[in-house]
């Protein structure tokens, strides 16, 4: 997982390391946590539907609902039930879109083992596909009274997910690495991918910009991680070592 247990992505174990790499954590497959992580969406529609008991606690602990958004999932949840072509685009079940996607609901709050989050990712992802506008826009209320009183502890999330023996000080341990071929990822980042700069033949050496920002666009620089020689240019550089 590249990130935390909470909201980091599963990845393949080639992947490259980007300006948005925080960290890497590797689990066993059979781990509950990664259970849970990779169930299929249609399980989660069904078990959405049919075990949801609208207990509202993947609402009450929300992070955004107490802040004072109208972030209510316990609603999409249960609209599960009344469409035949989930996730349902009615009502707050497009509060989806304002969903940060943290994980507390479903990795914490639900009692019934049931996935909120990604319910609430599909109504965003359908959203974005259908083009339907978020009608919560700006429209933050108060924060709630009891939001003192609804903070979760980081070790009671630990334990909940039976990573406690992870949660271990991480030795560092320099090494020299000197790979025959990297592979430089153009977009790195949430903003535009870098234009490259360089072509297949090209040598560069250690520092080399690869790829420069466009013009009026938000993004960032990419450099060359080693000398060599770029032997493919496309959604990123590969260079391999000389010699």
């Amino acid at each position: 997982i590249d990130g935390g247990p909470m909201m980091g992505r599963f990845v393949e174990p080639e992947m490259s390391i980007t300006k948005k790499t925080s960290g890497i954590i590797v689990f066993p497959r059979e781990h509950s946590y990664v259970q849970k992580r990779t169930e299929h969406p249609k399980v989660s529609w069904n078990r959405a539907a049919s075990a949801c008991t609208v207990c509202e606690d993947c609402t009450k602990y929300c992070p955004r609902y107490v802040l004072g958004h109208r972030v209510l999932p316990h609603r999409a949840m249960r609209q599960m039930a009344m469409t035949l072509d989930p996730p349902p685009m009615q009502g707050y079940a497009l509060s989806g879109a304002i969903c940060c996607e943290c994980g507390i609901c479903t990795l914490w709050s639900c009692p019934m083992d049931l996935r909120p989050r990604e319910v609430m990712q599909m109504v965003k992802r359908k959203m974005i596909a259908t083009k339907t506008p978020n009608p919560f826009r700006g429209s933050t209320g108060e924060i709630h009274p009891a939001y003192d009183e609804r903070k979760i502890p980081v070790d009671r999330i630990i334990k909940g997910l039976y990573l406690t023996d992870w949660d271990v000080p991480a030795l560092l341990v320099e090494t020299r690495l000197r790979p025959r071929v990297v592979r430089i990822p153009l977009s790195q980042h949430v903003g535009t991918p870098a234009a490259p700069r360089v072509r297949k033949g090209d040598r560069v050496a250690t520092g080399d910009l690869l790829g420069e920002v466009p013009d009026n666009a938000l993004g960032s620089r990419v450099h060359a991680s080693m000398d060599g020689v770029v032997v493919n240019v496309g959604d990123h550089v590969e260079i391999v070592r000389e010699g």
